[in-house]
């Protein structure tokens, strides 16, 4: 059976602490920042690289403020990350953007004589274009996804999706990490956010020795081997496959796997060879074509940033786990990993029907068949019913122990003709329930539009819908909204 790293996560379980550095409270991050070291790039380097990626977009105050602030000594950064997803991704893409942000606010309140700068990883060199792109968009993807062009179906799909107030966004000739970059400044620059692509040949030059150790060495590969058995044996499921080589080799048009061969180095897909020479001096000239893969990433992205906290959700962190003795190898700080905030939002819809229904919003925290028996035990009594199958269940017992006295085989006629009269009942109980959905079939049908509207299709809602689904052309008042709802390092979910 296998082991849920959340549950272990959180209770602290002792098994699980070699994975990690710090636990995700106040005293983790208190710990965190008197043990961050200096980043591998120089304040002042990252500034300016941060600036040239900002060229040609207003900066709000707060924004502008964080990044001089990013020059001091002092200043530590709070940071998650995501692909890029159209017209800012599902909520739960909000929801870790402004747990970050609340949560650098709140250290401030702890720390006043230091600074904190909500960070959001823009995952631009993702090749997986099914998650950053609808069906509907019909621009062909190819290689880092943040490099892509805009084409002009993009002004179509918007058009039929009730979205063209996004179109200052995204409109033909932008890259996708562009339009990303101006939709999220422009709905969380009021709160300082600042925006970091990775795809950048500054800040690969201090990448270039990692690549080359894991080319050369295999260093991830082998350093995370008797861990990953560890995990294993402890009972956790790994969500990471190392590779002796962790990296893509990325070209105008394509990020390949890098594989080594007998003879130096090839490209999966394409074949593009290198003989060990030619790919150290690949490596020295362009470290910008060397892309780190979902195990390398964490890594560059600490290394970059003076980082203290990494917010995600747990499908992310059983994957960071793993990673830690690639941190301990390369003497890289390992952040403290904080939950992200996760919620339900709830319509003005939605809640007059709950009062409609007589209905609470923990009723849909139960599953599908739960809810609908609370209903149907509106119109019959579950109970009586129950406590009647459980006389006839007694009465059979003392039957079958008469008979038996009597002759023994004759138990297993007794036994027979409980499992009839058992399943009569169960269909029986069925057939009730089944009346009286046909004759209540508007109330459930209401009921199923409020399933639907917290798990849409089965899914949790804030996997599927996004700010723009909720509250079309009102996004910045939901953000508002959601903003005010979250308390730092609280990690129940909540209904807004």
């Amino acid at each position: 059976m296998n082991r849920d790293f959340k549950n272990d996560f959180l209770a602290s379980q002792p098994e699980l602490k070699p994975f990690y550095a710090f636990p995700s409270d106040l005293n983790g991050l208190n710990a965190a920042i008197q043990n961050r070291k200096q980043g591998v790039v120089p304040p002042a380097v990252l500034v300016d690289e941060l600036r040239d990626q900002y060229e040609g977009i207003s900066l709000s105050v707060k924004t502008n403020s964080n990044l001089a602030l990013l020059e001091q000594p002092e200043t530590f950064t709070v940071t998650t990350g995501h692909q890029l997803c159209l017209c800012g991704g599902p909520l739960y893409v909000t929801y870790k953007i402004l747990t970050v942000i609340r949560l650098a606010e709140e250290l401030k309140k702890h720390h006043p004589d230091k600074n904190f700068v909500p960070v959001f990883w823009m995952a631009t060199e993702d090749h997986d274009d099914a998650e950053a792109k609808p069906i509907q968009y019909t621009g062909k993807f190819s290689g880092a996804v943040g490099r892509h062009v805009i084409e002009n179906s993009i002004k179509k799909l918007l058009s039929e999706s009730g979205r063209e107030h996004f179109s200052t966004y995204y409109s033909p000739g932008k890259t996708w990490s562009q339009s990303a970059r101006e939709l999220l400044n422009d709905w969380f620059g009021e709160y300082g956010l600042v925006i970091i692509d990775g795809d950048s040949p500054q800040l690969k030059q201090y990448f270039s020795k990692i690549a080359e150790a894991d080319l050369f060495k295999n260093a991830s590969w082998n350093a995370t081997r008797n861990s990953d058995a560890q995990l294993e044996n402890l009972g956790y499921s790994l969500q990471l496959h190392l590779r002796e080589i962790n990296l893509f080799y990325l070209t105008a048009n394509s990020r390949e796997r890098l594989e080594k061969v007998e003879d130096g180095f090839i490209t999966v897909d394409s074949k593009l060879r290198f003989s060990e020479n030619e790919i150290r001096k690949e490596l020295e000239d362009h470290p910008e074509k060397f892309s780190p893969n979902a195990a390398l990433r964490p890594l560059y992205q600490e290394m970059i940033l003076p980082n203290i906290c990494y917010s995600g959700g747990w499908g992310e962190f059983a994957y960071w786990f793993q990673l830690k003795p690639i941190f301990d190898y390369y003497k890289v700080n390992f952040p403290v990993l904080i939950p992200r905030f996760s919620a339900t939002i709830l319509t003005e819809f939605f809640k007059k029907e709950l009062e409609e229904l007589e209905l609470i919003t923990t009723d849909f925290e139960q599953s599908q068949n739960e809810l609908f028996a609370k209903i149907y035990n509106r119109f019959r009594d579950q109970g009586k019913f129950d406590q009647e199958k459980i006389a006839i269940e007694n009465l059979f017992q003392q039957l079958s122990k008469l008979a038996s006295a009597t002759d023994p085989t004759l138990e297993r006629n007794v036994l027979a003709e409980q499992n009839r009269v058992n399943e009569y009942l169960d269909n029986l109980d069925k057939k009730l329930n089944k009346s009286i959905r046909n004759k209540q079939s508007k109330l459930f049908s209401r009921l199923e539009g409020l399933l639907n509207w917290v798990n849409p299709g089965g899914e949790f809602q804030e996997r599927v819908l996004d700010l723009t689904s909720v509250s079309p052309g009102k996004e910045k008042e939901l953000i508002q909204k959601i903003y005010g709802s979250i308390h730092p390092l609280t990690f129940s979910k909540k209904w807004i």
